[in-house]
């Protein structure tokens, strides 16, 4: 209800008509115009490009840069000639940008050279770019690469990145993995950005199952979010097991409500890590997921949420805020459901 009381806020409101969606992407600030302009592609994705190239030439680059971002949204092969003219924007910036959303489009040009050039070098054996081509650049590669990391691994690490994955690999996705090298990180790396950039949950499946776990934190959280819900949750529930540093930030990511069964494991490692002793920094780190967890733990998993025990004591100071604040939450609530089941029959927390 507040929203309705301001036109900037009205993004919070959920979908408009197309009429106040063109008012908004006309007149609207930078984050109502982005949301405008993927309403506008959800009901007219050809007509919303073009309300887009009529306004592009005035705008800024972060702007373009931002709104760059809208076109994701129905992307397809009749955007592949608008996107052509961006990859060759006066900004870098919003020239990788197009190149990647370019590289979303399996038959476009760019995404067919991507794939000729990463079949250069995934043979029987791995052969890294001997240059850096003439035309790489256009197409939103950068030739020197960040401290740390070879040229030609970084070269390929970005064509893989850039290319269709199915278009690449053929039918069989485990087949294909099983040939890169386990001992080749950057290869790695570019096949999961290339999954990320397409958003595809099969490919992140599989990824996850063979990257290193050793490998960019980041990109592994990005490859979990692309995944089923539930089978998202059987992930983290075992980089917790295993005490995979990263489950603490994997628990971010997962969809709420979180099932019971993940939820009752939740707690039991949770009331673990609090009771260790002597109590480490990473053991106190899962004192700050309880925030999350109070918002998503279902109302059928309560009871045992709220005897969630915490040592007295000891180093757990930090815990015990944490669980009286984790407390608040679940009964304000559970204060809440009562009062709405009272007023709309048949509703309930979860």
């Amino acid at each position: 209800w507040l929203a309705a009381f301001s036109r900037e806020w009205s993004w919070a409101l959920g979908s408009s008509s197309p009429s106040t969606a063109t008012t908004d992407f006309e007149e609207g600030g930078p984050r109502r115009r982005l949301a405008a302009l993927v309403e506008l592609r959800q009901v007219d994705a050809d007509k919303a490009r073009e309300t887009l190239k009529g306004i592009w030439p005035g705008l800024a680059a972060e702007q373009r840069l931002s709104l760059l971002q809208g076109l994701n949204s129905e992307l397809g092969a009749l955007d592949e000639p608008f996107l052509v003219e961006l990859a060759r924007d006066r900004s870098k910036r919003v020239q990788q940008a197009a190149a990647g959303l370019l590289a979303r489009i399996p038959q476009s040009a760019l995404s067919q050279r991507m794939v000729h050039r990463a079949r250069a070098s995934l043979g029987e054996t791995l052969e890294l770019p001997a240059a850096f081509g003439e035309d790489w650049a256009a197409d939103g590669l950068v030739e020197r690469p960040p401290r740390g990391i070879g040229e030609r691994a970084w070269w390929l690490r970005q064509i893989l990145a850039h290319c269709d994955l199915g278009a690449l690999a053929g039918a069989d996705i485990n087949a294909w993995l099983a040939t890169l090298p386990v001992d080749a990180p950057q290869v790695w790396l570019g096949v999961a950005e290339a999954a990320v950039r397409g958003r595809d949950p099969v490919w992140a499946e599989r990824i996850l199952d063979r990257l290193p776990a050793t490998l960019d934190p980041q990109l592994r959280l990005a490859l979990l979010g692309l995944t089923q819900p539930r089978a998202r949750e059987q992930r983290v529930l075992r980089m917790m097991r295993a005490n995979d540093a990263l489950a603490l930030r994997a628990v971010e990511v997962l969809d709420a409500p979180w099932s019971r069964r993940f939820s009752l494991q939740y707690l039991n490692h949770v009331a673990t890590q609090a009771g260790h002793t002597p109590q480490g920094s990473h053991h106190q780190a899962w004192a700050a997921t309880l925030r999350t967890a109070a918002r998503a733990i279902p109302a059928s998993c309560f009871a045992q949420a709220v005897s969630l025990h915490i040592p007295e004591g000891g180093g757990h100071h930090l815990w015990l805020r944490r669980r009286d604040d984790f407390l608040g939450i679940l009964h304000f609530r559970k204060a809440f459901a009562g009062e709405l089941s009272a007023s709309i029959p048949g509703s309930s927390d979860d």
